[in-house]
């Protein structure tokens, strides 16, 4: 593979890596952390909402720096599963955007409503509107993160192919 290639492919995979590495470091550290850390459920989640931003504003380029990547291999064919990896980025990417740019921002109106004095009225639906807006963010992002996955395989598994069958001397 000449140096082109390698480099565009080197940039798919870390920004795909960056991506994913992000999905899960907020998911499975930070999101229980401040949730257990901070006194209330209150205070946890206006620090979430602050992070929210960055984090699908960093997913956005992540995304469409691998995307366009991965649209350089599958138009020049570099990768068997080229085509199949551009989709799935794309998948990642408007699943992100989504998440990010649709469904978060009405929950956090609806949730700045449950928090104002004198809504409890309408409360139960407002708490309703807010537990099926924050599952549909959810639902995004482990849209993104399997496809996330599911591409990093795919490159583990077409470095694996490009490898001689017998594995280096330190491996035997």
């Amino acid at each position: 593979m000449s140096l082109i290639p390698r480099m565009v492919e080197s940039i798919f995979i870390i920004a795909v890596a960056v991506w994913v590495g992000a999905m899960m470091l907020l998911a499975v550290v930070v999101a229980p952390g401040v949730f257990t850390a901070l006194p209330t459920r209150q205070q946890a989640g206006d620090l979430m909402n602050q992070l929210f931003a960055g984090y699908y504003q960093m997913g956005a380029l992540c995304g469409l720096v691998a995307l366009a990547a991965g649209g350089v291999q599958a138009y020049l064919g570099r990768h068997r599963w080229g085509t199949i990896r551009f989709w799935l980025t794309g998948l990642m990417v408007v699943s992100t955007l989504y998440g990010g740019f649709v469904v978060t921002p009405r929950a956090q109106a609806v949730r700045a409503q449950l928090l104002a004095p004198g809504n409890e009225a309408a409360r139960v639906a407002l708490q309703r509107e807010f537990q099926r807006s924050h599952q549909q963010a959810v639902a995004a992002n482990v849209v993104a993160l399997i496809s996330g996955l599911l591409v990093l395989g795919m490159v583990g598994l077409a470095e694996r192919r490009a490898s001689p069958e017998r594995p280096p001397a330190r491996f035997r």
